[in-house]
């Protein structure tokens, strides 16, 4: 018999499952009796080991409970340890939407989910104001979710922090579509790098994820390589978390191309200076990409400095040793004279200076060797420019000069006009004088 069938004799079941006898705590009848009867002042339920003692009927009147509550807003099972039969039984009073109008934000469970029910559970959320969801396996890593494609069919325009650890999560396809997020953990899944896709979609379109956490799965350089692409353009994502994973020095060079790339002076000053957590992948200190990928990730954490991009160009292209290794890991021909086509001659010898203060006089001279030809072009066209600055300075006095005359000649022909005027009024005004006493005195005559 469904639950539905038996709505006329909720208060009987209700004395008969949930009762001291059964093995819950009077605390925990208290609080489910609160969101029974929809009490406003409650909103947070803690379900500890007291649930344990829940047979099926105690899980769908729980369900069903929450379905019709309009105050609670988060749901707390993580001290339990279900079975998929108690979730089973919870979640089948609970259809697609059936918790839209709960202002649920809230929901931890630590196990008893599999994929059937996890779909089960985030349908009954679609179109609610859940914020966030934490299905977390991570210390008994044996959780039974293997697939989150549900994510394309509801709807969660409110989630913000997402937690799946610990599961059997191969593709994160789905994940592309929860914009909003601004945390997300699935690791100690069996991700590889093809199951990236749904993330690295999300980092592209998301301007609100700052910590993913996914360390300890299948990764490889493959999908370092798809992650660290999707962040070039992201503005947010301060945190990602790759450890433990089959990521090679191949797949670290990906990340130190993100964070500073050697390819021009342009391209690393518009490098990303956004990651900056230092858990991001596990090599040997002394791996010399790893150096690198540290010292990018300490530039880019420097809170006071307001220019990371310049930090970066004065640090790894003004500096020829760590130009060429970065030329060499990054797979890039190097060439040391290539940098002067990128410098204009004119602030050469402030570059200059700037090398000599930053890396020594070694690099200084390094650098004057290869700059001669430059410098004394730079000479040279200094003495051009300031050639042509004098010839034209005189250029715009003399025009002044002339335009003053015109405009002098301007003022003595408008006081002429003015003059001429006047004196054609006063020659009209007189014609009109004479003219009138004409007809005066030839009117009288004919009287």
């Amino acid at each position: 018999m469904d639950i539905i069938d038996y709505a006329e004799d909720e208060d009987e079941l209700h004395d008969n499952y949930f009762n001291v006898h059964a093995g819950q705590s009077m605390e925990c009848l208290v609080d489910i009796d609160k969101i029974r009867h929809n009490d406003p002042t409650f909103t947070e339920f803690y379900l500890v080991s007291e649930g344990n003692y829940f047979d099926d009927m105690n899980w769908k009147l729980l369900g069903r409970y929450i379905a019709r509550n309009t105050h609670l807003t988060c749901i707390d099972l993580t001290e339990m340890y279900f079975d998929r039969r108690d979730m089973e039984n919870f979640f089948s009073v609970l259809p697609f939407g059936s918790l839209a109008s709960v202002p649920l934000k809230d929901i931890c469970i630590e196990s008893g989910l599999n994929t059937v029910l996890f779909e089960s559970m985030l349908k009954a959320l679609s179109g609610g104001p859940i914020e966030q969801i934490s299905v977390d396996n991570g210390l008994m890593n044996d959780g039974l979710i293997d697939s989150i494609e549900v994510l394309h069919e509801v709807k969660l325009p409110c989630l913000k922090h997402l937690t799946l650890r610990g599961n059997k999560i191969v593709s994160t396809s789905g994940l592309e579509k929860c914009v909003k997020l601004e945390t997300l953990s699935m690791s100690k899944n069996p991700i590889n790098s093809a199951g990236c896709i749904g993330i690295s979609k999300l980092l592209e379109k998301s301007t609100a994820l700052e910590e993913v956490c996914i360390c300890n799965t299948k990764i490889g350089d493959e999908g370092a390589d798809m992650l660290a692409n999707s962040l070039k353009h992201n503005p947010t994502c301060y945190l990602l978390e790759i450890e433990e994973n089959r990521i090679t020095q191949k797949g670290a060079v990906s990340f130190i191309k993100l964070m500073s790339d050697i390819t021009s002076i342009e391209s690393t000053y518009n490098s990303n200076h956004v990651l900056s957590d230092p858990c991001l992948i596990s090599l040997d200190d002394s791996n010399a990409a790893k150096k690198y990928v540290d010292r990018c990730l300490s530039i880019n954490a420097q809170p006071n400095n307001i220019n990371k991009g310049r930090s970066k160009v004065i640090e790894f292209q003004l500096n020829g040793v760590k130009r060429e290794e970065l030329h060499r890991l990054q797979g890039i021909e190097y060439c040391y004279k290539s940098i002067f086509s990128e410098i204009d001659h004119l602030v050469l010898p402030d570059v200059l200076s700037l090398v000599g203060r930053e890396h020594g006089q070694t690099e200084l001279y390094r650098m004057l060797v290869n700059s001669v030809p430059d410098l004394f072009s730079t000479v040279n066209r200094k003495v051009v420019l300031k050639q042509k600055l004098a010839e034209k300075n005189k250029d715009i006095a003399d025009k002044k000069i002339e335009m003053a005359s015109l405009a002098a000649q301007m003022a003595a022909l408008s006081a002429e006009v003015s003059e001429i005027n006047v004196e054609l009024e006063s020659i009209e005004a007189k014609e009109e004088e004479r003219e009138q006493g004409k007809r005066t005195r030839d009117g009288r005559l004919k009287h």
